[in-house]
């Protein structure tokens, strides 16, 4: 409801398994049919532009940490076309303060009023 309304989509990570579970709009955002994300780090990978890759891995540490991630990133649709996405969540940590999975959501980045993206570069950025 609230997530649909502000076009938001959702993730989640079992960090045991490794597997990766996207929400159908996610999916969508992404250029995936419903069901075509395998769920897989390379999955994920193989859609991320190159260049936005160690961005996105130097939220890694940090976040196994359980602090809160924000990063911004492009990603390559099956036609070629780039789109950009922000993700933004958090790891869940046991008892012990080991972190067994992380959870998120994804959207488009805010746009300004003439319909353009904000120039200003957010490149990947903890909050």
């Amino acid at each position: 409801a609230g997530i649909d309304a502000a076009l938001m989509a959702t993730f989640e990570r079992d960090l045991s398994t490794g597997r990766i579970t996207w929400s159908s709009r996610h999916e969508a955002m992404w250029g995936y049919a419903p069901g075509e994300f395998d769920g897989t780090d390379a999955g994920f990978e193989r859609r991320v532009h190159p260049e936005d890759l160690p961005g996105i891995h130097a939220h890694w540490e940090p976040m196994l940490r359980g602090e809160p991630f924000e990063v911004e990133f492009r990603i390559r649709l099956n036609d070629g076309a780039t789109r950009w996405l922000v993700s933004k969540g958090r790891a869940q940590l046991d008892e012990a303060g080991v972190a067994v999975r992380i959870a998120g959501i994804s959207r488009r980045p805010w746009r300004c009023r003439s319909g353009r993206r904000d120039a200003r570069p957010r490149r990947a950025t903890t909050s």
